[in-house]
């Protein structure tokens, strides 16, 4: 088997062999980082920061953590209805939390996805909508992770330190901009790209990587009739909620003692969730983030000790949400029984 074809095959084949081989290696590669990280970092230092952590800069950044969950909410809401699904945000919000509690015993994002599908489908039946809605979603937030962080990284490249708020503004505005050239044209654009890649390239990498781009541009394609005050509020609630989880890497950081501006930890933090995308990637990223961050915040002088305390605080605030959504998910179901 060809490289290129073996991992087209391990990325997305979806027979049971290739599942299995894709949970073996996350198993094998997560144990293998977090061997490395026991072996090169003194957790006696790591402990010290986290006791030693800021407890202001813990609550500011745990509740911007709850403030992006609303703004989540409000963001697949408008998706939903557009589908005809007429769930309120705080529906949403149990939906969203619920999801999080199952992936603290689940691996892999795409399982939280379709934990996401069947509870947004159960209250109507509309399971193609409900569909449509995640796809559409998921792909919007890696739209912007993907975006934001580039010009967050673009705009870090400067001789001077302090970033004109004029500029942040500029990247927005691009964004949105992007967002909906993107949304408008996804629809031509799918077809053009379906009539090239059948055969035109001769690398199969070139065609898989094609495809791919051709379903991201037929999931946007759903809402390409959009009219354009609501796809503008969607985007701008989209846009929000990314600003708001830099805010909260940003006071989590602070409370360990590291030291980095909005504009730097807004690429950091978009390296760190594209990681988590990786296919040997497991249960939210854990393994993979830890060395991200090790690698990246170094480049700014944050010692290992310092980058895993931050990296455990995120995981903290992970595990807070899914305890809130596990609870949730309790009472909920023991409003059933009694119901029933």
């Amino acid at each position: 088997m060809k490289l290129t074809e073996a991992v087209k095959w391990l990325w997305s084949d979806d027979t049971l062999s290739a599942r299995r081989v894709r949970w073996v290696l996350k198993i094998v590669i997560v144990l293998l980082l977090l061997i490395a990280l026991f072996w090169v970092v003194d957790f006696g230092e790591v402990i010290h920061a986290l006791a030693t952590a800021d407890p202001l800069f813990l609550i500011i950044g745990f509740a911007l953590t709850f403030l992006r969950v609303f703004l989540s909410a409000v963001q697949l809401m408008i998706l939903v209805r557009k589908q005809g699904i007429n769930l309120g945000v705080g529906q949403i919000i149990y939906i969203n939390l619920s999801v999080k509690f199952y992936l603290l015993f689940l691996p892999g994002d795409l399982v939280g996805s379709g934990i996401r599908w069947y509870k947004l489908s159960q209250p109507s039946g509309k399971r193609a909508e409900a569909l449509a809605a995640v796809a559409f979603n998921r792909l919007f937030d890696l739209f912007l992770i993907f975006v934001l962080g580039f010009g967050f990284w673009l705009l870090s490249d400067q001789d001077y330190v302090q970033i004109d708020a004029r500029q942040l503004v500029v990247l927005i505005l691009l964004t949105i901009l992007l967002w909906f050239i993107l949304t408008r044209l996804s629809l031509p654009l799918s077809k053009i790209i379906a009539s090239r890649a059948g055969g035109t390239y001769s690398s199969s990498l070139i065609q898989f990587g094609m495809q791919k781009l051709e379903k991201f541009l037929l999931a946007v394609a759903n809402y390409a009739d959009f009219s354009a005050w609501q796809l503008l509020f969607v985007t701008i609630v989209g846009i929000s909620r990314q600003l708001v989880g830099i805010g909260s890497y940003v006071f989590l950081a602070k409370a360990v003692g590291i030291e980095l501006s909005f504009i730097d930890m807004g690429w950091i933090r978009s390296i760190v969730l594209l990681a988590a995308f990786l296919p040997f990637s497991f249960a939210g990223g854990i393994g993979i983030r830890e060395i991200t961050l090790v690698a990246v915040l170094s480049t700014f002088g944050v010692s290992a000790e310092l980058a895993i305390a931050f990296s455990l605080l995120l995981l903290a605030r992970g595990f807070l949400l899914g305890l809130a959504g596990g609870l949730l998910e309790a009472i909920h179901s023991l409003r059933a029984k009694y119901v029933i």
